[in-house]
C-alpha cells in the first residue's frame, strides 16, 4: 500500500474491522512491521459492527432470498439470532458464511430439525 500510494500517487483510505487500528498501529502491542503503513495513512475508516437487530434483518433477507418452499425461519428464534451473531462477532461476512454453512447442512439432512442446538453445533 505504502509503495502504491508513493509511486502510483494514488490516494488510499485503509478500511477495516474495529480492531484495524490496533493491528497497525505501532504503539500497540502487534509487531512494528506496520509503522510504515500506519504512519503513511493517518486517515482510516473502521466498519460498525452489527447489531443483533441487524444480523437479525441481514438473517431474513437472507433467507428470503434462498427463496425455499419451506424457510427455515432462522430470524424467529432470538436463540438462533444471538448464537449467529455471537459466533460471528457482529461482522457480515462471518455471518454469510455462517448461513452458508447452515444452508448446506440443511441440504445435507433435510429431515433434521432447525434449532439452537444444531444451528450451533
Amino acid at each position: 500500500l505504502v509503495r502504491i500510494s508513493e509511486k502510483l500517487g494514488i490516494p488510499i483510505v485503509i478500511a477495516g474491522q474495529p480492531y484495524l487500528n490496533n493491528a497497525i498501529n505501532p504503539s500497540s502491542n502487534a509487531k512494528k512491521r506496520y509503522s510504515n503503513v500506519y504512519n503513511t495513512f493517518l486517515r482510516s475508516h473502521t466498519f460498525s459492527m452489527m447489531s443483533p437487530g441487524d444480523a437479525q434483518a441481514t438473517i431474513k433477507m437472507w433467507e428470503a432470498s434462498l427463496k425455499w418452499s419451506k424457510p427455515m425461519k432462522l430470524s424467529e428464534d432470538a436463540e438462533i439470532v444471538t448464537a449467529l451473531h455471537e459466533n460471528s462477532r457482529g461482522q457480515l461476512r462471518p455471518l454469510i458464511e455462517a448461513l452458508r454453512e447452515v444452508a448446506l447442512w440443511k441440504l445435507d439432512h433435510p429431515r433434521a430439525q432447525v434449532n439452537y442446538k444444531n444451528i450451533n453445533n
